[in-house]
């Protein structure tokens, strides 16, 4: 829905500015991946950002830093009110096909993914983890194409911390965003669908856990 609430933002000013008079266009509590610019900030579609009020502890103002930030939108200028902002891992992904019946991994939660027009694959997602580990929860994405299909591989090295090896009472969730250049890598053009393979929990009626593999559809071009 924040797509769409972005894309139609042309379109609402002009209604804003036609039929009011007043600046009176708000739109609160927005979730957008932004890239830093100056006392700005760009979304993945374009759109500038000035932060006119910030909430924050202000230590976004890296210049081509990334978060995930969330802000009210307060005129047709976008001006801003920024209110608060979590930190983005940029990280490039690598070729890898995977070998037959490879086996899973430790697994993780999507709790968002997207390909945006900036060129960008945008992951939000959640692992277990012991609180006092020392393993440092690898996660990488790993990719190959076939014919006109684009396939992704998020694989998270965890070291077995997760319910189905140890007691759930051991571990604590925790949540990292990532955003995946694709230049040279995903063409709308050429492309007709993108997929994303993970390793996921699931249990079965008993309560009793299990890793599998779980492959989604991301983006479609047909």
């Amino acid at each position: 829905m924040k797509r769409l609430i972005l894309a139609a933002l042309a379109g609402l000013f002009l209604m804003t500015s036609c039929n009011l008079g007043d600046d009176v266009y708000t739109v609160t509590n927005l979730n957008e991946f932004v890239t830093v610019d100056g006392e700005s900030m760009i979304d993945d579609y374009g759109n500038l950002f000035n932060v006119t009020e910030d909430l924050t502890d202000k230590g976004w103002k890296t210049d081509g830093k990334r978060f995930l930030a969330q802000f009210d939108i307060v005129n047709r200028n976008l001006d801003i009110t920024l209110k608060a902002y979590n930190n983005v891992i940029i990280q490039t992904p690598v070729p890898y096909t995977p070998a037959e019946d490879e086996a899973s991994l430790d697994p993780v939660v999507i709790q968002d993914a997207s390909i945006t027009a900036r060129g960008y694959l945008n992951i939000v997602l959640s692992y277990y983890a012991k609180p006092e580990t020392d393993c440092p929860h690898d996660i990488t994405l790993g990719y190959n194409k076939e014919g006109t299909v684009l396939n992704f591989y998020l694989r998270h090295e965890g070291n077995g911390e997760n319910p189905v090896e140890m007691s759930a009472d051991l571990l604590k969730d925790y949540v990292r965003i990532y955003s995946f250049p694709l230049e040279g890598i995903f063409d709308a053009n050429t492309t007709n669908d993108v997929f994303l393979q993970c390793d996921i929990l699931t249990f079965d009626k008993e309560g009793k856990y299990s890793v599998i593999k779980k492959n989604a559809r991301l983006y479609s071009g047909r």
